[in-house]
Formats: structure tokens, sequence, C-alpha cells
């Protein structure tokens, strides 16, 4: 892929960082951040990793920093802080007025929209009574806490609404009126935390605040964002922010090189990072954010680490038929098979045909013996 820079730009590059082996792309990734942070005093870098691997990243940045250095005894990081989205929200917006707000747990929030569903009750018409379902309010609070996270708000389910209003077909009428029960549970979510309490999503919303204000302190911080698959509307927005203010932005992806210039499809191993690649590409270009060439890093690389052949001949093989098209021998194998299966269920109903006029001989015989005991 070509540099890509936009005339009138005062924003700093963002680079990719793509490959099949992660564990390949970290290591050269610490040693250039290890490399980067002695020779520049003054730069601070966040490397930003999902919740779940946080502490598995930073003991692999300090094992490999102690290793890059052989006679250091201890290793240490103090200009290198290992966040997560949220965790690095909590950092910066600790002192915020917003962290004085309660924060509701799952379990609160499905206390809240049990309160809400009786309340509104009468104003609904397919969901009237769901309340007592099992399992329907914590799907309902998942499903609003999904659409808060990609930026959809109750307007946006009233326009969908709106395009079915007035047909005239019974499941696009009951659509309508799912949409319209669904639009007005959200807006009463929305209004009950608005102001009162604080969720992942304002915060998420309030940090992009911060940094637009804060942005002085962002020139000499450099931002690594590693183990990552796909990113919520909220984190792209994120992730532009910081690509607009920060010194640079690394983004790492697992990802084939040769699939992102191909049409991506749910066949594609790694259609998520795909897609992900694609997204902050279209948004970068559309924010005039200059994107440098990508940084390809492949097994032949020098220095990488080797996986062993077994795992690279499997990896192959995935690959390999994920990709392939059916040939004609397995198009005729199909058509075969799907034969086999027409004449078995017609075998099977046959023999269900063949045991009902057994029990119903059965039956006409017991009916006339009891007619006969009984003289009916």
């Amino acid at each position: 892929m070509k540099v890509i820079i936009l005339e009138g730009n005062q924003y700093m590059p963002v680079q990719f960082i793509l490959g099949e082996y992660p564990e390949q792309k970290r290591k050269i990734l610490i040693d250039k951040v290890h490399e980067q942070l002695n020779k520049q005093p003054n730069e601070q870098i966040l490397y930003l990793v999902p919740d779940n691997v946080k502490y598995e990243a930073e003991t692999m940045i300090l094992e490999q920093f102690m290793n890059n250095d052989e006679k250091a005894q201890y290793s240490g990081m103090i200009r290198l802080q290992v966040f997560s989205f949220s965790r690095l929200a909590w950092y910066l917006l600790q002192d915020q007025p917003i962290y004085q707000r309660p924060q509701l747990t799952e379990s609160g929030l499905g206390m809240l929209m049990k309160r809400i569903l009786e309340e509104e009750e009468q104003q609904l018409s397919i969901f009237r009574g769901a309340s007592q379902e099992i399992g329907f309010i914590e799907r309902l609070v998942t499903l609003f806490m999904e659409l808060r996270n990609g930026r959809i708000s109750p307007a946006d389910l009233d326009n969908i609404a709106l395009k079915y209003k007035g047909t005239d077909k019974i499941t696009e009428r009951d659509f309508n009126r799912k949409m319209n029960d669904l639009s007005l549970l959200y807006k009463k979510y929305d209004e009950n935390l608005e102001d009162k309490y604080i969720e992942k999503e304002d915060l998420y919303s309030e940090l992009i605040k911060f940094i637009r204000k804060q942005r002085e302190n962002f020139q000499n911080v450099s931002i690594i964002v590693d183990h990552y698959e796909h990113f919520s509307a909220q984190e792209q927005e994120l992730l532009i922010e910081l690509a607009k203010y920060s010194k640079q932005l690394t983004i790492c992806l697992t990802v084939n090189a040769e699939a992102i210039d191909q049409e991506n499809d749910l066949n594609n191993p790694y259609y998520r990072s795909t897609k992900a690649y694609k997204q902050l590409q279209d948004e970068l270009q559309i924010q005039q954010i200059h994107i440098l060439n990508d940084l390809v890093l492949g097994v032949e690389d020098k220095n990488s680490p080797k996986a062993s052949s077994e795992v690279l001949q499997l990896a192959d093989y995935w690959m390999r038929v994920a990709h392939l098209q059916p040939s004609s021998r397995q198009k005729n194998t199909k058509r075969k098979l799907m034969k086999i299966l027409r004449c078995g269920r017609q075998k099977i109903k046959k023999q269900k045909l063949c045991m009902l006029q057994r029990k119903l001989k059965e039956w006409s015989l017991l009916a006339i013996t009891a007619i006969k005991i009984f003289k009916l």
C-alpha cells in the first residue's frame, strides 16, 4: 500500500503493522520501543491492549526489556505504560467530575430495566409482559449497551421503524411495532442514565473530549495498539483523536497482507481484522491524517521468532481451505449426497407411514373388542 499524504495536513502519521504471526510482530515492536525509549528520554509511550491480556502484555514487555540488557538484574518501565481503553479512561479522568457519579453494575442495570418495563408496560405492544420471561431483561440490557457503544441513538431506531409504517405485510407490521417498543425502552433507559450514573460508553465520550482539550500534553506521547481484532464505533473515534494529537499512532493487526486488498467475506480467517483495518483506513483518510506504508512482517524476517514447522503447515492448510472454491468433483459429490439424503427422507417417511398404519389396525381391533365386551 502506498503512503497516503493529504495536502494541508497538520497531523502526525499513522503506522499499521500487519502479519500473520502475532508473537513475531510483538518481539520486533518491543525491541523498537526499547530502542526508542533509550534514544529519546522525553518521550512517553502508551501501549493499549484489551483488558484480558493486560497483565500478560506487561510481563512480556518486562521480560524482553531485561533480555535486551545483558547487565540488568531487574526490569522496569516508567515512561512506558500498558493500558486498556477503559483503564486509560480511568487514568486520565479519575480527577474529573464524571467519576463522582455512581456506576451501575450489570445487576443494577437489570433492575433499572425491569422498573422501566413495569412503568411503560401499557405503552408496549410486542414486549408487553416480557419482563416475566427468563433472560429477557439481561438480553435487553446487553443490546442497549451495544447500541450505546456503537453510537446508535433512539432516533435511529425511530427512523428504522418509520420505513415500515403503514405496511400491509403482517411480518413488517410486527417488526414496526417491535422497533417502536425498543425505541421507547431505549429512550427511557438513556434518560435514566443521563447525568445520574456513569457507564463505560459515557467514559469514552468524556475521554474523547478530554483529549481534545489537553492536546498539548500528547505531543510527546506515542500510542501503540495491539492484541485487538476489531474496534467498536467509540473505540474507533477514540483512535482517530489519538492519531490527531499524539506523536505517532501504531496499530498492530494480525491479518494476511494479501487479504486486505481483496474483497472481505466471512470465509476470510482474518475477517474481523481485515474489516477493522479497512474501516480505520477509510476514517483516517476522511480526517486527512497521514498513513505510512504498511509494515508487513513475514516469517522470513531476520531475527524474528520462528514457529514450529508443524504449526506453520497447519496454518497454511487452513488458509488454503478458507480460500478454496469447490471443484467439479466436490460439486458432483455434493449432488450425490443430496440425492442420498432425499432418498433417505423418503424411506423414513414410508417407514413412518407403515408404522402409523399398523397402529391404526391395532386401535381398530381394540375398538371392536371393546364394543363386543361392553355391548356398545
